[in-house]
């Protein structure tokens, strides 16, 4: 699309959508420059995807890690109570020195829970998966989410990485065949997502693990991670259903010993009421609950012992959009709104979207119901607010 219109003026022809490869028959409609301008829009158009294994056709699923809180016991219930929400999936980690049993499925199935197991990965897994499967598939009645091995910042080897993903996948799903699996990937990763992606095929659901601390070797995090998720989303939209599948946020740091509540909030609001309006297709946040100090780090990401954190994300979680049990839809298919970021050019309050656009992201159909305009040069262009009653979106 240009975005120079020329010096003085810019010249639009209107012309019916019958007559689009007709000779021009109506007067020019001529406009100074000044008075035009381009914006880049999220424009989101309703489309019909497939859905995955429980994901909703609208809301949020609330799930939190509280393994490693002593100060709650080690117990999601005390979480739960802290913030004065439920949550639909309970958060563990597997690794080679840390398990789960069958108390602890047991234990998801009395409190209406859905078991999310990270399954890391590590140097000697192959004898580690039949293990892992004996202890989830001993008591396997309930729902399952596994999250197989997230790319960390430890992983280097895509390929490698790969082939014992595979591996694995065909494991798990050939004794446990009902697991919801998700492929994750740590959110300072994601420009490698493309070598690490296993396809399609492999992966029900993908996540994006957010870690954000007050300081980052020993220098002041500021960092704004929105074009990345943006970035993400707009990569995995069409294919899968997303989830924020670790968020956790700093509010306080032993390097300088000082409290960033407000900080902290800002950084909740975005997550818990941006995002989800932002991002239709993120399904699920899961909150990690956990005092990095008492692991050998720095910061404190509870926001269960911080009052004030607390009353807030139970505010902000009060919205119908979250959901505190798993669903399980009964279509397979279902209209979910696809974002698209355009440029647009806006006149007199009117928003306009090349035709070099416009044929990529909404059907000829659609297209053919509108006036559309073409300039000088040739270049057609349709009015969004024109479109929208042919078409749903928003913009």
């Amino acid at each position: 699309m240009k975005t120079i219109f020329g010096i003085i003026c810019f010249i639009f022809i209107l012309v019916g959508c019958e007559k689009k490869e007709e000779a021009l028959l109506s007067e020019p409609v001529t406009y100074i420059e000044e008075t035009s301008r381009e914006e880049i829009l999220n424009v989101y158009i309703n489309e019909e995807v497939s859905l995955e294994a429980y994901e909703p056709i609208e809301g949020v699923y609330l799930g939190a890690f509280a393994e490693k809180n002593k100060d709650l016991n080690n117990d999601i219930i005390n979480f739960e109570q802290a913030i004065g929400q439920e949550q639909a999936f309970r958060v563990f980690q597997y690794t080679k020195a840390q398990s789960i049993n069958t108390q602890d499925i047991l234990s998801c199935v009395a409190n209406k829970q859905v078991p999310y197991i990270k399954y890391l990965l590590d140097e000697n897994s192959s004898p580690k998966v039949y293990e892992f499967i004996n202890d989830v598939g001993a008591v396997y009645s309930t729902p399952l989410f596994i999250e197989l091995y997230p790319v960390t910042e430890n992983i280097t080897n895509p390929t490698a990485y790969k082939q014992q993903y595979q591996e694995t996948y065909d494991l798990i799903k050939n004794y446990l065949p009902n697991a919801t699996i998700v492929w994750s990937m740590d959110y300072t990763r994601i420009q490698d997502w493309a070598g690490y992606y296993p396809g399609n095929y492999m992966v029900d659901w993908v996540g994006l693990n957010i870690y954000l601390p007050r300081y980052k070797e020993e220098t002041l995090f500021n960092e704004d991670i929105s074009d990345v998720i943006d970035m993400w989303y707009k990569t995995f939209q069409e294919k899968k259903p997303m989830m924020i599948s670790s968020l956790a946020i700093s509010h306080f740091s032993n390097v300088d010993y000082t409290y960033i509540i407000a900080d902290a909030k800002n950084k909740l609001k975005y997550f818990y009421q941006d995002i989800p309006q932002k991002y239709p297709r993120i399904k699920g946040i899961l909150y990690i609950d956990i005092n990095m100090q008492d692991l050998g780090g720095t910061d404190d990401y509870r926001v269960s012992i911080q009052s004030e954190l607390a009353e807030y994300i139970n505010q902000l979680t009060t919205n119908p959009l979250f959901l505190h049990e798993i669903k399980s839809e009964i279509d397979l298919n279902a209209k979910q709104y696809i974002t698209y970021t355009l440029p647009i050019l806006v006149y007199n309050n009117k928003h306009y979207l090349s035709e070099i656009y416009a044929s990529q992201v909404f059907d000829s159909k659609s297209l053919n119901q509108v006036n559309a305009f073409k300039d000088l040069e040739g270049a057609i262009y349709y009015p969004l607010e024109d479109m929208q009653a042919y078409a749903d979106f928003y913009f």
